[in-house]
């Protein structure tokens, strides 16, 4: 597993889990963004952001889930975010980004998207 001070990286079905942590910032979302393009450039083209431990997502954290969402897009993939807080759930209904990519509020409904039928 990697550790890095805002996030670390486990593995459902195979497909790269990233866990960020704190706020989703004009400071933090660069990296953030950086990355996740490495994770995409080095094959991991479906990726899922779990969203549990983030408390803050401003428009510059938005514009990095949209490029990233863009990335994996055009190698193919697909991102899904699993965003079970209340206050952040709410930016992606008042945006409207939960109708750009999939967001998941339970980790079961998660999972489930992602079990081959």
């Amino acid at each position: 597993m990697l550790v890095t001070p805002m996030f670390r990286v486990s593995r459902i079905h195979g497909l790269p889990m990233v866990h960020l942590n704190g706020e989703l910032d004009s400071y933090r979302s660069p990296s953030v963004k950086e990355h996740l393009f490495k994770l995409i450039e080095n094959g991991d083209h479906d990726l899922i952001l779990n969203l549990n431990e983030v408390r803050f997502v401003d428009s510059s954290g938005l514009e990095a889930l949209v490029a990233v969402h863009l990335r994996t897009l055009g190698h193919g993939g697909i991102l899904r975010v699993l965003c079970p807080n209340r206050v952040i759930w709410r930016v992606f209904e008042i945006t409207g980004l939960q109708r750009v990519f999939p967001v998941y509020r339970e980790e079961m409904a998660l999972a489930a998207s992602l079990d081959p039928k």
